[in-house]
């Protein structure tokens, strides 16, 4: 009877792995409701003996500073905390076989870039920290893979200075994104936030940003806005941001400059304070197609002249010619008489007989 050996073969592995099961000192390990808890357990690996079947794992405070293969236990895991580690290195396979984690932590350690590779494995996780570790950089499709991603939180990163174009570009899903106290992130390229359609929250407090494009993202289609704490540079490039947080009861965002803007509401601006003569759409649209129109004739009228300036150098050459022309026949036939001349003239012409009378 194989299939009833095969059975009771497998009965014996579970029965096994049960009763290997260990929980290691400074952890808390429960296998009914399948969580463990080594917060602190000043733990340098991640531990291979505990219960197979947990689905959270909490290793959160201690001293770890690589992944390798330990997940490979775990396949029914759901939740992995690592935040506050050594970590510095992840191997290629390490997350590999947790097909079933939706929340990840990677927070405040020592990563050099975003491991994608070793995330894009799993597939079906939803929320991920990766804040307070040593990149400088997002690059494009530094989370390439997670699909179903729906909170990503960047926050305290030190170094990071720029988010690249693309680097959200698989995660149509992501509806929570946040980026604050990054003291040195000032850039965030064009194109970088949008094509986010369930984006909702956008989070982008304490960071270096001295301005905000209006397409940076889709603003109207926002829930919620945090822009607070950054040194912004109030102008009447700002305006459309101003009503925004006008209509929307957005977060207070302080201007830093000019210096007689310091510290105050963005909102609280009227837009001659923020230097906008013509702060009415309707009036930029007809002054800017008045300006075009003057310059697209000027425009034309030089091409003109330019294309046939030999035609116009003739003709005024012409012009020229016949005004002097006219100007010589004028000065030698238009002499006037003097009193003398005409004396003259009447006296050498012969006097008029005078026409007989005949009287009857």
């Amino acid at each position: 009877m194989p299939l009833l050996e095969l059975l009771c073969v497998g009965l014996l592995l579970a029965s096994a792995a049960q009763a290997l099961a260990f929980c290691p000192n400074g952890c808390s390990c429960d296998d009914e409701t399948l969580v463990v808890t080594c917060r602190d357990a000043n733990l340098d690996v991640i531990p291979i003996t505990l219960n197979p079947s947990i689905q959270r794992l909490d290793l959160k405070n201690n001293r770890i500073k690589t992944v390798d293969s330990a997940f490979q236990f775990y396949g029914e895991l759901q939740y992995v905390d690592l935040a506050n580690n050594h970590l510095f290195n992840i191997s290629e396979n390490a997350f590999r076989g947790l097909t079933r984690l939706r929340n990840l932590g990677l927070a405040d350690n020592r990563l050099g870039a975003i491991p994608t590779r070793q995330l894009a494995v799993m597939t079906r996780l939803e929320e991920l920290s990766v804040g307070q570790n040593e990149f400088q950089t997002l690059e494009a499709n530094a989370f390439q893979g997670l699909t179903n991603l729906r909170r990503l939180d960047v926050s305290g990163a030190s170094q990071l200075e720029k988010v690249e174009k693309g680097a959200l570009k698989d995660n149509l899903n992501l509806e929570a994104l946040t980026l604050s106290s990054n003291k040195r992130l000032a850039q965030v390229e064009e194109g970088a936030l949008t094509g986010l359609p369930n984006l909702r929250n956008l989070v982008l407090r304490d960071n270096a940003f001295t301005t905000f494009p209006e397409s940076l993202v889709a603003w109207p289609e926002l829930h919620k806005v945090d822009l607070a704490e950054n040194p912004i540079q109030c102008s009447c490039a700002l305006l459309w941001l101003r009503e925004l947080l006008v209509r929307r009861n957005a977060s207070h965002v302080l201007c830093a400059s000019p210096v007689h803007l310091k510290e105050r509401s963005l909102r609280a601006l009227s837009p001659d304070e923020l230097g906008c003569a013509f702060h009415d759409t309707r009036q930029q649209i007809i002054i800017g197609a008045i300006c075009g129109l003057a310059v697209s004739i000027v425009v034309v009228i030089c091409f003109l002249l330019y294309h046939f300036r030999r035609p116009v150098q003739d003709m005024l050459k012409d012009y020229k010619w016949n005004n002097r022309a006219i100007s010589r026949k004028e000065h030698e036939y238009q002499k006037t008489f003097s009193d003398d001349d005409y004396i003259v003239r009447a006296a050498q012409q012969p006097a008029l007989k005078p026409i007989p009378v005949t009287e009857l």
